[in-house]
């Protein structure tokens, strides 16, 4: 008689977390689509409707579609990060630009909220070695979180410092902070800090994604938050020191 043991608890997490993931996308296609699906059924039973209410109804079918669009985008550079299909065209950056341009953009989210950013910079030609549109994803990410998460009249401080070897990019706000026992979790696809009452719209993958894209660079990252105090998130990332190249995540 033959008896073989052998331990499936990896590939029983697998399935699990594959049963997770599925049902996680599932959820978070189908809320957007209700809304899209509801909206437009409305319009087309109302031909009669008010134009201010079908204007209403359009900007919500807009807004929907600019969330799914974002979730479904977001899901692709997961799978190809994930799956070591995405192209890392690794060059020096200049961390000065990335930034600057990344507030530009983010500038009028933080007016409406008259939130007052601060970027500190050691010297504006402080280089890394990396993708720049990967590492421009990663500041953009950590920069529209810092925005969302602070109430009007907040502060949010982007800053890099310089060590031997790392550039260390800093965004830190004045919002509501990160309970302690979520932390370990938010850097999970679709883990979203639950807060009562509150409705603050996200996939749920922008922190997923700026981790990845840290790890493919050989970085770190680190986070510090207390619950009403606002969190810190530091980026760091190798310095430029090898000319540029084109490679893959394999």
């Amino acid at each position: 008689m033959v008896m073989v043991i052998r331990d499936v608890s990896r590939e029983r997490e697998i399935d699990r977390m594959k049963t997770n993931f599925i049902s996680s996308v599932s959820h978070e296609l189908r809320t957007p689509l209700t809304s899209i699906k509801a909206y437009t059924a409305t319009i087309l039973r109302d031909p009669d409707m008010p134009k201010k209410i079908r204007n209403q109804f359009l900007t919500i079918i807009d807004e929907e579609s600019n969330r799914l669009a974002k979730l479904i985008e977001d899901l692709l550079e997961v799978s190809k990060i994930e799956s070591g299909t995405a192209e890392m065209s690794k060059q020096n950056v200049y961390i000065g630009g990335v930034i600057n341009q990344v507030l530009s953009a983010l500038q009028p989210l933080a007016d409406n909220k008259h939130i007052r950013i601060k970027y500190e910079q050691q010297d504006k030609f402080l280089a890394l070695a990396g993708d720049k549109l990967k590492i421009q994803s990663v500041v953009t990410n950590l920069l529209n979180n810092a925005i969302k998460f602070t109430s009007e009249f907040g502060h949010v401080t982007v800053s890099v410092r310089r060590t031997e070897y790392e550039l260390g990019i800093s965004v830190s706000d004045t919002g509501v902070g990160i309970p302690t026992e979520a932390l370990p979790r938010i850097f999970d696809r679709f883990y979203r800090v639950y807060r009562p009452g509150e409705q603050i719209s996200g996939t749920g993958l922008g922190l997923a994604i700026v981790k990845k894209i840290v790890d493919m660079h050989g970085g770190r990252i680190e986070v510090e938050s207390d619950e009403g105090q606002g969190s810190t998130f530091t980026v760091y990332l190798p310095l430029a020191t090898e000319p540029a190249q084109t490679c893959t995540t394999q």
